[in-house]
Parts: structure tokens; sequence; C-alpha cells
């Protein structure tokens, strides 16, 4: 073997060993070394904890702006009958980051507090939440909240933020926000009910996601101008997208496959715009409100499976009900109501 490419293998080495080596700890960082430790500085995971004690959570926060530094390790529990949390904090401007938390009795990370941040965590396993907020302007990012007993993500407050995160093979919602949140670039499927929830937000948007096998509804949003953009919602038990609000506007939907209607607006002054339902057991797309604006929007082969009800699925490929004028240019072929559209005037 050449001189030459011995010293590459040892560069290609110790290129490697840089990689996975640890990074050193935030400076004046406090080290956390045991379960049940209460922080009131920034602080940093030292080493895998596992905490089975029932009359202790994980890790305490017991003030403001604080961060805790999970540093690639794992905080574990034993999914016992206690109501302990990985990380419990009262306070507002927390961060949690680098980590995971799993298989407690309770939440992963419970947090009581306005402008929480949770970024790179993956929160399993536990018998509550993943990751359960109480405040406003939380911000969720690069994280999974997966086989948890009650739910994914559940944040009580508005003006939420939630990114490139995954919340799946939950026992109940996969995502819920009780105010208005932006959803980006996530994906919720696999859960016992919703895949998201939106609950009275105003505003609110979700772009690029993908809500999929869900029990129920893969998104249901409540709230007036909620925006949805390039999103796919597929094999839900219920229906793809259900948007309770006025000024609703879904643009480049995908609904396929969902056992009741593909997308379901129920408000005044709908839009929906270059989207395609196909295959869903009732209607493809379905506006009750006055006032909608349907255009470039195409519905095949709907309404042929059965409901979630039992019933079969006699289903238009775009119906709309209600007061006003109707204004579409749409395409609905094959579906099981030979109308096809209903008024017939926007296809």
């Amino acid at each position: 073997m050449t001189l030459r490419r011995l010293i590459m293998i040892a560069a290609v080495g110790a290129a490697a060993v840089v990689l996975i080596a640890p990074e050193a700890h935030p400076a004046g960082a406090v080290p956390i070394t045991s379960c049940g430790q209460t922080v009131t500085a920034n602080a940093v995971l030292t080493q895998n904890l596992y905490c089975p004690d029932p009359d202790s959570d994980g890790i305490i926060v017991g003030a403001d702006g604080i961060t805790i530094d999970l540093h690639g390790f794992t905080l574990s529990g034993d999914r016992g009958a206690s109501l302990t949390s990985g990380i419990r904090a009262i306070g507002s401007n927390v961060t949690i980051k680098n980590g995971v938390i799993r298989n407690f009795g309770s939440d992963g990370a419970r947090i009581q507090g306005d402008n929480v941040t949770v970024s790179n965590v993956v929160a399993s396993g536990n018998v509550g939440y993943g990751v359960h907020i109480g405040g406003d302007h939380a911000s969720i990012s690069a994280s999974t909240a997966s086989g948890n007993s009650s739910g994914g993500i559940r944040i009580l407050g508005a003006s939420v933020s939630i990114t490139a995160s995954d919340a799946s093979g939950n026992g109940f919602t996969g995502i819920y926000t009780a105010g208005s949140a932006s959803i980006k670039s996530s994906t919720v499927s696999g859960n016992g009910e919703d895949g998201v929830i939106i609950d009275s937000g105003q505003s609110s948007s979700i772009s690029s996601t993908t809500a999929s096998g869900n029990v129920r509804d893969g998104i249901f949003v409540a709230g007036d101008g909620t925006k949805l953009t390039k999103t796919t919602v597929a094999g839900n038990g219920l229906t793809g997208i259900n948007a309770v609000g006025n000024s609703v506007s879904l643009t480049g939907i995908t609904a396929t496959g969902n056992h009741d209607h593909g997308l379901e607006i129920d408000g005044d002054l709908a839009k929906v715009t270059a989207s395609i339902a196909r295959g869903n057991g009732d209607f493809g797309i379905f506006v009750f409100g006055s006032s909608p604006s349907l255009v470039k929007n195409a519905a095949h082969g709907n309404g042929f499976g059965a409901r979630s009800n039992g019933a079969d699925g006699v289903g238009l490929g775009i119906g709309v009900s209600g007061g006003g004028v109707a204004v579409g240019m749409n395409s609905a072929h094959g579906n099981d109501d030979a109308r096809e559209c209903v008024p017939t005037t926007i296809c």
C-alpha cells in the first residue's frame, strides 16, 4: 500500500472520529447529573439518565429564560402509574433541545409559559403527551413526538410555530393547538384520532405537510382566514381536510382515499384552487357557505367507498351548498353521482 493511500485512510479515520465525538459542554452551563435535579440556570445533560422514581420528574426548571441542552443523551422513565414528566417547567422563554425524552408516566416535556422553544427533540413512548405546552408563542422545530399514549404535541396557546416535525403513531391527536398556528413541512400519520387540530385559531396556516392514515380527520381547523397550501391528506378515517370558518383558502392540496369528503369547508368566501380530490368515499370537494371560488381543481372517482357511518358513499366530485354565486372552472369525471358537480356551472 502506498504512503499516499495510508495518509488518505488516516485522514478519513480522523474525520470520522471528529464527526462522532461529543461536543464540548456549553460554556457556563450547569451539569445535570441526577434525576429530579432543579435548575435555575442554563443546564446540560452529561449522561443518559433513567428516572423511575414515581415521586419526582426527571428535570425540573425553576426559573424563566432557561435552556436545557440534552446534549444528545436520553432521559427516560419507566411508564409507571406515576404522573411524573421527563422535563417539567413553569417559566417563560424556556428552551429544550438536542435529545430524547421517553417512557415517562405523564408527559415527555410539560412546560407552562410563553415563548417556549423545543428543537431537535424526540419525545416518544410517554403515557401523556410527547410535548405539552401552556402558553403563547411556542416554537417547535425538527422534533418528533411519536408513540405517546395521549397525543404527540399539545399546545394551549396562540401564535404557535411548528416546523419540520413529526407527530405520528400517538394514541389521540398528533398535533393539537388551542389558538392560531403555523405548521410547515411536517408529518402527522397513524394517530388514534385526528392528525392535526387547530381549535379557534384565526389566520392559521399549514403548508407542505402530510396527514395520512389517521383514525379521524387528517386536518381539522376552526377559525377565519385559514390558509392551507401544498399539503397532502390521504387515507384518513373521516375527512381529509375539515375547515370551519370564513375566508378559508386551500391551494395545491391533494386529497386521496379518505373515507368521507376529501376536502370540506364550512364557511363563507371559501377559495379552493389547483387542488386534487381523488378516490374519496363521499364528495371530493364540498363547500357549505356563500360566494365560494373554486378554480382549476380536479375531482375524480369519488363517492364509491363505504363512508365512515357505513352508508354507501354516493358523492359528487364537487358540491357547493349555500347562498350567493359559486364561481368556478374545474374538472370532475367518474364520480358516483353522475351530475359530477353541483351547481353544474362550476365545472
